[in-house]
This record gives structure tokens, C-alpha cells and sequence, in this order.
């Protein structure tokens, strides 16, 4: 209650409940940037799951209002700590639904990049009309490199429209150019074409990589060369050129890279970009894989092949067909998981890097279900067209695919999507699931165009 003497407005202010729904969003915030890179997660249980309890504790930090802010929110905006990027991202979250943009700039001008990236993600998902005016108003005037590249950044994930990008494009800056190069796919092609296309050559590989996704989706002849050359590069792979190129061309060009898988260093970014391919033809190659010893590339090889047919990969985890051998939760990801057995200790890699790839979390497939489900799908699914998730392939499947795939799926694809669409349709997979599912919703009922065979 309040303090009747002084006035206080911290007296109105139940400090423990708001220590609880500060800590809650920050554990909320955490599980769900985990669950962007889960294999397993999808944006129905995402949105249903995880999502709503942060948007409660995020809620009630917004109902405390200036209080809240001054003794709370403001220090860790102030003195944001690289250690800790989730509170940041809590607290520019709660700021920026407020209102109170401005003391964002700060985090997003930071040396540190991790600080950085928090205060984006923060502005990413507070997604609002509000953030977008604001992120144009602020890249009109004078800002600090860092400041302007992550408001770049915030623009491109948002998909906001910007003032010709022309001069940036040419800044001294790597990251600046970087950003505003991502930017730039949302505006005016004719105006920003050619200075992508130079950006084509640039030193740095990030630049490289933002110009080469939107040139593409302009119909760049030299964006599709470079996304050739890179992605069929032998000396290192470089695995989004990889994956567009499998998404974007036809089965010639499918099986030289399944010929890089000759190469151990090429194998498992081919894996992964030959799923996006959508060509039954190249069932038996990633059969070959799945019926190899090496765990990740057989999870890979299963994962690809569910992109392309549709199969379910808890149907054909190990042990699924045998119910004797089953115990309770056994199905699916965390009971293929759970009997994860350690490999021989003659097999084992001791220099090897110990951190766990998040493709670990996909269940090991059963190489006989793999087989029978392959077998059955090459006489089902005619090889001609190119196919996603066992349906024909066109923008509407696409779209479908990005509502029901795994999140780290469809991060990728997102960016075929991009392309696939002439720039047409964006959606940003880490923010809100709920903002995701709206804008899917609205790409939907647009009813865009076939997107062809090949």
C-alpha cells in the first residue's frame, strides 16, 4: 500500500512479486531462445507452451510502471553486463512495450556484441508499429555505427520498409554495410540491386552472405553464380550458399552436392542442404547416411529425409516398432534421447569438442523404418516435381511448412522462402511465436502464386 505520509509510489509496489516476474522472464526468455535452436520444438507447443507465461511475467513488469523501471529496469539497461544478456533482454522487452525507447541506444551502440544482439532481440520482440516509427526516426539522424548496424538489423527482422540504403551500403563499417545489406532486401530493388550485386565481392564473408539472399530474390545472374560457386566450393563449406542452392536449383545440381560428400568436412552441411532440395531422387544418398555409424550424420540424414517426405521422425526412432522393448515416453525425441548409448571407447574422439550439437535432441532412426518409409515414398511421390514435407512443392506448402516444421528448421528455410518469393514473404523465426503465427496467417490468405517445379 501506499506510503500515507510521504506519497511514495514504490509503496504500491509489491517488490517481491516483482523480483518473481523479473526472474520468471528472464528463465522465460532463456527457454524460449533455447527453444529457437530445439529440433524438437515447433511454433504451435512454443506458443502454447513457454510463450504465454513470459508474456504474463513481462505483463505484470509493464503494470508497475515508472517504479519498476527506475529501480529495476533502468541499471541493467544502464550497466548492462555481458554475462548477463538475458536480463537485458527482459528489460528492453518491458521498455520498449512501454514506450521508453531511448535508453535503448546505449546496449545497442555496445563494443560488446552480445549486449548488442540482447537489445535486438529485444526490440525484435516487442514487435509493434511503435518500435518499427521509432527504428526509422532513430536511422534518420546521427547514431554510432554500432547503434545504426543493430538498428538495421532490428529493421530487417521486422521487415521494415527504409529510405534508399545506398550510402550505407558504402560505409566504411563491415557491420554497418552488413546490416543495412539484410535492410536493403526489404526495399526498392531497382535502387539497391546494383550496389548488392558489388557487395557480391566484398572481404568480408558477412556481407558476402547478406547480399547474396536478396539478390537472389531479385534474380540476380551474379548472385546465382556466386551462390554456385560458394556452395559448391571443395576447399570449405559454406553452408547457407549450400542450402539455397539445393532449394533453388534443379537434381544436376542436387547431385554435385551429394558429391561433396566425399569430403568430411562437406558431409554433414550437405546432409542438411539436400533435404532442402526436395528431390526423392536423393532419398537413397541420405539412406546411405542414415544407415552409417556416426550418430549426428544419421540424425542429419533422417532429419532431411522428413523435409523432403513428410516422415514422422518419432515414428521411425529406435525401438518405436518394437512396443516390447518400449518403456512409458519411450517415443519420439526424448525417448530415443534417453537410450542414447555412449560409443565404444576405441570410437570415441577425446579431442573432440564435448558440447552438445542441438541435432543431438532428434531421436536416432531405426535404418529399417528409414528404408521401408523410403521405399514406400519413391513409389508414392512422382520424381518430377520438387516436394517439401511429402506435398508438392509451391509457396502454399512452403508456408505450411514453416507453421508445423521443428524451430531450428525453419530458420533456413525462412530464407528459401525470402528467395523462393521474389522478397514477397518474411518471417523473422526468432521472434514471438505468437507474431510469427499471425504473420504466417496473413501470408496465407493473400494466396500467393505457385512457386513452379524446379
Amino acid at each position: 500500500m501506499a506510503n500515507a505520509d510521504t506519497g511514495d509510489p514504490e509503496g504500491d509496489v509489491l517488490w517481491d512479486v516483482v523480483e518473481e516476474h523479473l526472474a520468471e522472464a528472464q528463465f522465460g526468455v532463456e527457454e524460449l531462445q533455447r527453444s529457437f535452436e530445439r529440433p524438437v520444438a515447433t511454433l504451435e507447443s512454443t506458443s502454447r507452451g513457454i510463450e504465454p507465461r513470459l508474456l504474463a511475467h513481462i505483463d505484470g513488469l509493464v503494470v508497475g510502471g515508472a517504479p519498476v523501471r527506475v529501480r529495476l529496469l533502468d541499471p541493467i539497461v544502464d550497466a548492462a553486463d555481458p554475462a548477463e544478456p538475458v536480463a537485458l533482454v527482459v528489460a528492453g522487452f518491458v521498455l520498449a512495450i512501454s514506450g521508453a525507447l531511448d535508453p535503448l541506444l546505449s546496449p545497442l551502440a555496445h563494443q560488446d556484441d552480445g549486449i548488442r544482439q540482447a537489445a535486438v532481440q529485444a526490440l525484435a520482440l516487442a514487435a509493434s508499429r511503435r518500435v518499427d516509427g521509432w527504428v526509422e526516426a532513430k536511422l534518420s539522424g546521427a547514431l554510432a555505427p554500432r547503434a545504426r548496424a543493430s538498428l538495421f538489423e532490428v529493421a530487417w527482422r521486422r521487415g521494415v520498409r527504409l529510405a534508399p540504403l545506398v550510402a550505407w551500403l558504402q560505409d566504411p563499417d563491415p557491420l554497418v554495410i552488413r546490416w543495412a545489406a539484410h535492410a536493403a532486401g526489404h526495399a526498392d530493388a531497382a535502387v539497391h540491386g546494383p550496389v548488392l550485386e558489388y557487395l557480391l565481392e566484398h572481404q568480408e564473408k558477412g556481407v558476402r552472405e547478406a547480399a547474396l539472399v536478396p539478390s537472389l530474390a531479385w534474380g540476380s545472374s551474379r548472385a546465382s553464380q556466386c551462390c554456385r560457386q560458394w556452395g559448391l566450393d571443395r576447399q570449405k563449406p559454406q553452408t547457407l550458399a549450400m542450402i539455397l542452392l539445393a532449394a533453388l536449383e534443379g537434381p544436376a545440381v542436387h547431385e554435385e552436392i551429394a558429391a561433396l560428400f566425399a569430403y568430411p568436412t562437406h558431409v554433414q552441411a550437405a546432409i542438411v542442404a539436400l533435404g532442402h532440395s526436395g528431390n526423392v531422387r536423393m532419398l537413397p544418398r541420405l539412406l546411405e547416411h542414415v544407415e552409417g555409424k556416426a550418430p549426428l550424420l544419421r540424425k542429419l540424414a533422417a532429419q532431411s529425409i522428413s523435409l523432403i517426405t513428410g516422415m514422422n521422425l518419432g515414428d521411425v526412432a529406435l525401438g518405436v516398432a518394437s512396443s516390447a522393448e518400449r518403456g512409458p515416453g519411450a517415443n519420439g525425441a526424448e525417448g530415443a534421447e534417453a537410450r542414447q548409448a555412449l560409443p565404444p571407447l576405441e570410437e570415441d574422439d577425446l579431442d573432440a569438442d564435448l558440447a552438445p550439437l542441438p541435432e543431438d535432441a532428434l531421436p536416432d532412426p531405426d535404418p529399417h523404418a528409414v528404408r521401408s518409409h523410403c521405399r514406400d515414398a519413391m513409389v508414392r511421390m512422382n520424381a518430377d516435381p520438387r516436394w517439401i514435407c511429402g506435398k508438392p512443392f509451391s509457396i502454399a506448402t512452403m508456408l505450411e511448412a514453416l507453421q508445423v516444421l521443428p524451430l531450428r528448421m525453419r530458420h533456413s528455410l525462412a530464407m528459401v522462402v525470402f528467395a523462393r518469393t521474389r522478397a514477397a514473404v518474411w518471417v523473422d523465426t526468432r521472434a514471438l511465436p505468437g507474431e510469427q503465427a499471425r504473420r504466417l496467417r496473413g501470408f496465407a490468405v493473400a494466396r500467393p502464386a505457385p512457386a513452379g517445379r524446379w
